[in-house]
């Protein structure tokens, strides 16, 4: 059976910046699955779901990291390496939330949110957000995300572009 490729589904694509903000396509990162019966704690993972971690770590090697959380979370856990199952884009913006169209949401360090009809993972890195879609739907992210520069350019004056 083939093996997926980790080859980033956004390979080829180049950071694009108008109105002061900017997308990237963000390699390197290293994401896994944590599954259990019973509730874990993991220092610096994403809670999905009541029995799912997602846990992210910038540089890793992923089987390394599988690894080292297996070893390091008491209990019976699952743990997946799906890094090439999902696509990774940094948003910086003066205001990441606000660029998205979603200045309301309050997010502290991550949530879940429906972005261009996708369901997207947010993850606040300090002033900038990564998001995390699932690999299919990376292309369509990119292009939602283009257009939303394009409104960015249109509502910034000339003068500071």
């Amino acid at each position: 059976m083939p093996e997926l490729t980790r080859k980033s589904a956004l390979a080829g694509r180049a950071p694009m910046r108008a109105g002061g903000c900017e997308i990237i396509p963000w390699d390197g990162i290293a994401a896994c699955l944590v599954t259990s019966r019973t509730p874990i704690d993991l220092s610096g993972a994403i809670r999905i779901s009541p029995g799912e971690l997602l846990y992210l770590e910038d540089g890793a090697d992923p089987d390394a990291l599988r690894l080292r959380i297996a070893q390091g979370v008491e209990g019976t856990v699952l743990v997946q390496d799906i890094t090439a199952a999902l696509a990774f884009i940094v948003v910086q913006a003066p205001d990441p939330l606000d660029f998205l169209g979603l200045g309301a949401l309050d997010i502290e360090s991550a949530a879940t949110a429906r972005l261009a009809d996708l369901r997207v993972t947010l993850v606040r890195r300090g002033t900038a957000l990564l998001l995390v879609a699932e690999r299919p739907a990376a292309a369509y992210l990119w292009e939602w995300l283009k257009h939303r520069l394009d409104i960015a350019a249109a509502a910034t004056p000339a003068q500071s572009r």
